[in-house]
């Protein structure tokens, strides 16, 4: 996932990290936190980080460009297909 978005990941201490983003959010709404950041910031223990490696990341925006313009292209065949599959 690193490499896909040119990004360094932070690899957090826990499993369920959905369950994790429901707490942050949680403790943000009932104002234990004063937001999202702060929360994960107190709560959240990184235990590795992940670094991009440029050359994949190079290759992954050619094949997203790719997959952009063939998409626009099929976007009609898509909403054909989606027409036959509710009828």
């Amino acid at each position: 996932m690193a490499d896909v978005l040119g990004l360094t990941l932070r690899v957090p201490n826990v499993e369920e990290a959905s369950c994790l983003g429901a707490a942050v959010l949680g403790g943000t709404a009932a104002g234990v936190y004063g937001d999202p950041i702060e929360a994960s910031r107190r709560i959240v223990k990184v235990v590795d980080e992940v670094k991009p490696r440029l050359g994949n990341h190079v290759k992954y925006q050619r094949y997203y460009k790719l997959f952009k313009r063939v998409y626009l292209k099929l976007v009609e065949e898509f909403d054909e297909l989606r027409v036959l599959e509710t009828s």
